[in-house]
């Protein structure tokens, strides 16, 4: 046992206890975080392609840290 550290549960006492099952008491917070649709598309962090921009795509989706870099406009697939 390493000194200092404190003990809760007798090491021999925990051995006798075999399949022991702990429940939460409480519903823990953002249990069911991500488990809903979201309404906005296009905000996720990854994305499926980029595609070459065609007249008329929409300019939120342009990549424009690759358009710095390439100086050609893409387009983001989410």
């Amino acid at each position: 046992m390493i000194s200092g550290a404190p003990s809760f549960i007798d090491p021999d006492q925990l051995a006798q206890i075999g399949d022991l099952q702990l429940l939460a008491r409480t519903v823990v917070d953002g249990l069911s975080a991500g488990m809903h649709r979201s309404p906005h598309t296009g905000s996720s962090i990854e994305f499926a392609q980029y595609r070459p921009y065609a007249q008329g795509d929409d300019p939120r989706f342009v990549d424009w840290k690759l358009f710095g870099r390439t100086d050609r406009l893409h387009v983001k697939h989410y």
